[in-house]
């Protein structure tokens, strides 16, 4: 240990300047907690020399000047100067060299000075000598008290912590890498590179072998001058030693190194080198993952080696995320162009099936109909020749073939060909379906075609063939052949739909033709029976009115004026019945009149009065209507009315009763309603009684309601029954208003 000296005296031989009392350094070992005896102060201080000397930290103290009193030579390797010349040293000489070591600032000096103006303080920091090799102290100051308790001095220690923040360092980093994901692993390796080169201030590189180059897959930190390089060669690379050794490589310095110094980047002045290999997923090295710089002044320790070996270990990860990723994503594109290739045929399949449906869907002959079903499906599913035949209403064969030339009816009349077809008879269907013939060997139908590969269809319908498809091809599809056999089944599914629809079409054309003549038979018979019911009522309803005018006339022999009353009835009820008759004839066209509905009702009701005086029948009117005025054709209305009047009297034949015959003017509307007493009617054949020839009398033509219906119809009115049985019927007549003025406006 060297002390500063002024003049020689006892205490140099104790190591001790004259500066520092003898009882600084008794205080000091009192203080370090080291047991021991009470010391005389020389042994004292050669006691605290030795342990300066053997110290792993550096020490320096001073006293409150401040003034360096003693340092030890761990002091001096931590701050780059001989431990002797400390003690010699200015202040400011000595903080001028650690402030250039440290990039001290002011704050640095304002920091010592507060230390110094406020002795009593203990404090602790941490700094970092930046001349190679950097090296991190942790500054620890205190305090040097008398035996009075007073301070007298101060002592500084400086333990290197370089190795411990440089493990801190490196776990950040591991955990920031670690903690860092992206879909894309080619990110990640990037990340990687970039962490390692900002750590070491020094270029990055991840490399991946192929052959003999070293492709830079991620690179960071390279100059300008060198931004474009991305490969090496392997015989011209330091990665060449760890990917054959298997091993972590360290260079230091290549200039050391016969072999290393003349591959190209120690030509290039990058000297120091850490790489670590990266493996595939079947642990082969493909590559390397290395710093490399000109700093060999720097050492790289077994630290440096863990950390680019972790960073290595998720690069391979990552590499081996990337292959599988890229395995994958072929496999998708192959499925991909695999699904368009097979979409491309479905999507020509469906299109030739459209065109066969729309074909099949037009009025065409048979001929004409297989030419375009054969058109459609030649080509399809690499089938290159198609023949489709069709069993005709004539029990003659039609077909049709592509490429031309193919005579299918000359097929299927020969011998063979009806032979094979006869050998499918017993597995054919009951009634109707389709046999396929796989075509592993060679059959007939194939032949015919000039084609060696291929599917036949045989279609059958009660038990006999009536159709042949053939798809036929000289070589084996490309596409899959599950989606083959599956476009294929609906295009044999398709010709099988349009054989059905063609020999059911037929059928029904037949049946069509049997039942127009059926329905003429049956109308000429429907009509002549009409005629012969109408003509039956007619004759019965003259024969009685004939009856009644004989009596009559019989009767007033006597009294010839008396009898003239009852035969004037009895012909006004031909004026009625033939009022009846004519309602059924629709006129040619209607007549637009004003017309008075009351008027037309008291018409109806002065000629219909004998039939109800004759049955007992009480007739009332109820007209509240005031002006009912309408525009219609006279005629017709009074057929209208004279049926609804007439069905109500007939209802009430055999017991007599009450017929009110009401109108009613709404806002929107005229009504009348016919009410009689009758038996009424039940509900269930109330809808049907407006139908031709439906009537609930038993002699009744069943025309009356019809003709009322088609009169309101023909004027835009509307007709309507409502019964009740027990109670009797109303029918109900609304005549909406138009607007338009009536006459008495």
């Amino acid at each position: 240990m060297v002390v500063k000296s002024g003049q020689a005296n006892a205490h140099e031989e104790a190591g001790v300047a004259p500066q520092m009392p003898s009882f600084i350094a008794t205080r000091l070992l009192n203080d370090a907690q080291i047991a021991a005896l009470p010391l005389p102060s020389p042994l004292a201080a050669a006691v605290l020399r030795a342990m300066l000397l053997s110290s792993d930290e550096g020490v320096y103290v001073t006293d409150l000047e401040p003034r360096f009193l003693a340092c030890n030579a761990r002091y001096g390797e931590f701050f780059r100067l001989d431990h002797r010349r400390v003690v010699e040293m200015s202040l400011e000489e000595l903080r001028a060299h650690v402030y250039a070591l440290i990039g001290g600032s002011d704050a640095w000096r304002a920091k010592i000075r507060r230390i110094y103006e406020h002795p009593e303080l203990t404090y602790e920091d941490e700094m970092v000598v930046q001349e190679p090799p950097v090296t991190v102290l942790r500054r620890r100051t205190s305090p040097i008290r008398d035996d009075r308790g007073e301070i007298v001095g101060r002592i500084w220690t400086f333990q290197d912590i370089t190795a411990e923040r440089k493990r801190q360092r490196i776990g950040e980093k591991v955990f920031e890498v670690g903690t860092f994901h992206d879909p894309d692993p080619g990110a990640v390796c990037q990340r990687i590179v970039e962490t390692l080169s900002a750590h070491y201030g020094s270029i990055a590189i991840l490399s991946l072998r192929d052959g003999d180059r070293l492709d830079f897959v991620n690179k960071a930190g390279f100059p300008p001058e060198f931004a474009d390089v991305d490969h090496n060669t392997m015989p011209d690379s330091y990665c060449q030693v760890p990917i054959e050794s298997r091993q972590p490589l360290v260079v230091q310095d290549a200039r050391q190194d016969a072999r290393l110094s003349r591959v190209l980047p120690a030509r290039l002045g990058l000297t120091r080198y850490l790489g670590v290999v990266v493996y595939d997923e079947n642990h082969e090295p493909i590559g390397t993952l290395c710093v490399l710089d000109d700093r060999s002044a720097e050492p790289l320790d077994d630290l440096d080696v863990e950390f680019v070996g972790t960073l290595a270990m998720r690069a391979s990860a990552e590499l081996n995320r990337n292959r599988a990723m890229a395995t994958r994503e072929a496999d998708q594109q192959r499925r991909l162009l695999q699904q368009e290739h097979e979409l491309a045929v479905t999507d020509s399949v469906l299109g030739a099936m459209n065109e066969a449906y729309r074909s099949a869907s037009s009025d065409l002959p048979i001929e004409a109909l297989l030419e375009g079903q054969v058109a459609a499906m030649r080509g399809l599913l690499g089938f290159e020749a198609v023949a489709l035949a069709c069993l005709g209403s004539d029990d003659h064969w039609t077909g049709r073939a592509a490429p031309a030339g193919t005579d299918l009816v000359r097929l299927l009349s020969d011998a063979t060909v009806r032979r094979e077809i006869g050998a499918l008879d017993s597995a054919s269907p009951a009634s109707s379906g389709y046999t396929v013939i796989r075509h592993e060997k060679k059959v007939p139908f194939e032949r015919v075609l000039g084609r060696t590969r291929g599917t036949s269809v045989v279609y059958w319908d009660d038990g006999r063939p009536v159709g042949l498809l053939v798809f036929a091809a000289k070589d084996a599809p490309t596409t899959d052949q599950r989606h083959v056999a599956t476009h294929l089944e609906a295009l044999i599914e398709q010709v099988s739909v349009l054989l059905g629809s063609y020999r059911l079409q037929t059928r029904l054309d037949r049946t069509q033709r049997d039942l127009d003549q059926a329905y003429r038979r049956l109308v000429q018979t429907e009509k002549l029976g009409a005629v012969g019911t109408l003509s039956a009522s007619i004759a019965h309803e003259i024969r009685n009115i004939v009856a009644a005018l004989r009596l009559e006339i019989d009767l007033g022999r006597s009294d010839p004026a008396a009898a003239l009353a009852p035969i004037r009835e009895h012909l006004d009820r031909f004026s009625v019945m033939s009022h009846h008759l004519l309602s059924f004839a629709k006129p040619g066209s209607t007549a637009q009149l004003w017309v008075d509905l009351h008027e037309v009702i008291d018409r109806v009701a002065q000629l219909t009065g004998p039939q109800a005086r004759m049955h007992g029948i009480t007739v009332v009117r109820d007209t509240r209507a005031k002006r009912p005025f309408v525009v219609a054709d006279p005629d017709r209305c009074e057929h209208l009315f004279m049926n609804l009047i007439l069905n109500g009297l007939q209802a009430m034949e055999s017991k007599g009763g009450t017929l009110t015959i009401r109108s009613r003017e709404r806002a929107d509307a005229l009504c009348f309603e016919i009410v009689d007493t009758g038996p009424g009617i039940p509900q269930e054949r109330l809808d049907g009684l407006f139908e031709p020839f439906v009537s609930t009398r038993k002699h009744g033509f069943g025309l009356g309601l019809y003709t009322c219906r088609r009169v309101a119809d023909e004027h835009g009115w509307t007709i309507d029954l409502r019964s009740r049985v027990g109670s009797g019927t109303t029918a109900l007549v609304e005549i909406p208003k138009t607007g338009a003025p009536t006459p008495l406006d």
